[in-house]
């Protein structure tokens, strides 16, 4: 959380000066490098994965669908948004997995999942009370 929060104040800042664009392939790179030796490391005792089409399909998603476009959209919404007031929405990347999984993908959806659904809205809208839009960022979004 605390990585997380950095990320978004730092993001806040910088989406002022870089295009959201910018930002998120710098954000994305300095994490492929960081991951970079593992990854040699990996392929050094292990040898290169044998991938299936499936395989690389799910991969590509992860890193394009999943990771690229969802980093993507989060600088460019902090364009609109204070980090403090964007930092809540985090929470519910659980809760529309768990509904895209019960719609895509026909998984049954338990009561511990529902009630931990239920809670993770509560605590989003209840961090969200009184927060009404300023007369700038209403002006800003239009």
């Amino acid at each position: 959380m605390v990585a997380w929060a950095v990320y978004t104040v730092q993001g806040k800042r910088l989406v002022s000066t870089f295009p959201w664009l910018v930002i998120t392939t710098a954000s994305i790179s300095a994490g492929i490098l960081c991951l970079l030796p593992f990854a040699i490391g990996e392929l050094w005792l292990q040898g290169m994965p044998h991938l299936r089409v499936d395989g690389l399909i799910q991969l590509l998603y992860l890193g394009g669908a999943s990771s690229a476009l969802g980093y993507g959209l989060w600088n460019y919404g902090l364009r609109f948004l204070d980090a403090s007031e964007a930092a809540p929405y985090i929470n519910l990347i659980p809760v529309v997995g768990l509904i895209l999984s019960i719609i895509v993908l026909q998984e049954p959806l338990s009561l511990i999942q529902a009630g931990g659904g239920a809670l993770t809205l509560f605590g989003v809208w209840l961090s969200n009370m009184g927060q009404a839009p300023s007369a700038d960022s209403v002006h800003q979004q239009l």
